[in-house]
């Protein structure tokens, strides 16, 4: 039978805002935190202190006794401020932790957002549903015209790739000739989008893929040459 804590599932580590069940953790808690103070000076033989203020009392929790952590803490002061500090971890450090470690989240989940929507636009482009860009923040319109060209310089990477596989070499011999396509010869074309607020993209020069395929010149299905498509 599963045991208690396995069907609550692990707690959540945050403040307890109701005060009543807050002093009830603390109570039971207490207790548990001497224990492992003492298991931790006992077996790895380290001079250990605890000093607890609960709410509403006078005085603090000590322990083992006044006069050992005394000892402790001068032990401590005695220490270079560089060694005090090394393994110091506040309420503010911990704090600043938890903030850095957020804003590094909330970083990349920004990122995300922001490829997600370029991936849009660009999609909204080829397939003719937007022909401007005059609604794009400034920087986002910067965004999606380098990832244009990020596109379409590894679209020229893969046709030279195609076309280095096509080429036979020389030593190879065979007894029946082999139907190969020709690559044609490539016509410049030139991938920009327009200039907004005087700011352009660098032109970047890509060569088409081969017009012809097994004869037949490549069409859509509403009779027009496919264009564009092959951009993305």
């Amino acid at each position: 039978m599963p045991g208690r804590g396995r069907e609550k599932g692990r707690m959540k580590i945050q403040r307890m805002v109701d005060d009543k069940k807050r002093h009830t953790a603390l109570k039971r808690r207490l207790p548990v935190l001497t224990k492992k103070a003492g298991e931790l000076a006992g077996l790895c033989d380290v001079p250990v202190c605890l000093i607890v203020y609960p709410p509403n009392e006078a005085k603090p929790v000590v322990w083992p006794s006044r006069r050992a952590a005394a000892d402790v803490v001068r032990q401590y002061r005695a220490l270079p401020h560089l060694d005090r500090s090394r393994n110091k971890l506040d309420s503010l450090d911990f704090a600043k932790e938890i903030n850095d470690k957020l804003r590094a989240k909330l970083y990349k989940v920004q990122l995300q957002r922001r490829e997600a929507e370029i991936k849009i636009v660009i999609a909204d482009f080829v397939a003719g549903r937007r022909d401007m860009f005059d609604d794009l923040p400034i920087d986002f319109f910067v965004s999606v015209g380098m990832k244009v060209q990020e596109k379409l310089q590894a679209i020229n990477v893969r046709l030279q790739e195609i076309r280095s596989a096509l080429v036979l070499p020389e030593d190879v011999q065979t007894s029946e000739p082999l139907a190969v396509m020709q690559p044609l010869a490539p016509l410049p074309m030139v991938a920009t989008l327009v200039p907004r607020n005087n700011v352009t993209m660098t032109p970047l020069m890509l060569e088409p893929p081969p017009a012809q395929h097994d004869g037949c010149t490549l069409m859509t299905l509403d009779g027009e040459p496919r264009h564009g498509s092959y951009l993305f």
